[in-house]
């Protein structure tokens, strides 16, 4: 091959190299934009199905009928059982001829001490898991009793404890509620609407990313969803801990209040809620949204404007 033919071969070889770098960049580009409309997806899909999951129901009777942990008493079967195998043994023809017999004895003797210890360490092991067992009974019996009895601190100390409605995702920092009658009032801190993304990540039919501005009605809405879905989780939680008749549930955001004209945590959806008709839902299947019609709910929403300040329900 003359000089020509190297340099021509040189070039297509370059020219290849630079198409399959293109082509390898445009497959990356590909599964990145996936990749981001994936987590978009997800992200914007966990915010309006928080109804979806709920823990189980948490059976206080069962707590106050569990019966009380029995005492261990102290005994001495492993000591027994090495003093009647010292006193019942009888040497062998072989250890007799050896002449180890007082060995053995003696060895069966020094066993019955060791025993005793055990039997002692056994004993205290036993106590301790015992009073640790005990200990558990008592102070769930008496929260129990606490409950059912409607104590507004015993019903605290269960959120404390259970931790659920603090790590619902979505959820505010704060969490409130009064005990009235057999109903709970229930204020929730809800993020405000930053906690969604206001760009739609979509694929165009190529498999390129798409970027465009989320349309401020589709935006609400979905913020609207995002309010709902979360009230009715924390409604499913309420009634899977407490005995609980109906929940009195609002919804607070720091926005300008139109009495004050400053930013204050203001209600901006409210519902009576009833356990009898919320159990009879099918969460998983509800629009989030349109389930608030099921309840005595007050709720100023429009597509355009989204939500507005409203005076908040109490219990009936």
């Amino acid at each position: 091959m003359g000089w020509k033919g190297a340099i021509r071969s040189i070039q297509a070889e370059a020219r290849r190299a630079e198409k399959r770098r293109a082509q390898m960049a445009r497959i990356q580009e590909a599964h990145n934009a996936r990749n981001i409309v994936e987590r978009y997806d997800e992200y914007c899909e966990r915010l309006v199905t928080l109804h979806h999951d709920c823990s189980e129901d948490i059976n206080w009777s069962e707590y106050i009928q569990a019966a009380e942990p029995v005492q261990p008493v102290q005994n001495s079967e492993l000591e027994t059982q090495a003093r009647k195998r010292f006193e019942e043994y009888i040497p062998s023809f072989f250890i007799r001829w050896l002449g180890l017999s007082n060995w053995r004895r003696n060895s069966l003797e020094s066993k019955i001490a060791d025993a005793r210890v055990l039997d002692i360490e056994t004993f205290q092991s036993v106590s301790r898991e015992y009073f640790e067992d005990h200990k558990q009974w008592w102070e769930g019996k008496q929260l129990a009793e606490r409950v059912l009895a409607f104590d507004v601190t015993a019903f605290e100390q269960v959120v404390r404890k259970e931790e659920t409605l603090h790590s619902i995702f979505g959820i505010g920092p704060k969490f409130y509620m009064r005990v009235r009658g057999k109903c709970l009032e229930v204020d929730v801190e809800v993020f405000g609407d930053e906690i969604l993304p206001r760009t739609t990540f979509t694929l165009t039919k190529t498999g390129k990313l798409s970027q465009k501005d989320t349309p401020n009605s589709k935006f609400n809405a979905k913020y609207q969803d995002y309010v709902c879905s979360l009230m009715l989780r924390v409604c499913a939680e309420v009634f899977a801990m407490f005995p609980v008749e109906s929940v009195c549930i609002s919804a607070v955001n720091d926005m300008v209040s139109p009495q004050t004209g400053h930013k204050e945590m203001t209600p901006i959806v409210s519902a009576r809620v009833a356990r009898s008709v919320f159990r009879s839902l099918n969460l998983k299947s509800v629009d989030p949204s349109v389930a608030m019609e099921n309840f005595d709910c007050v709720m100023d929403y429009k597509s355009q404007q989204g939500f507005r300040p409203i005076k908040k329900l109490s219990a009936a």
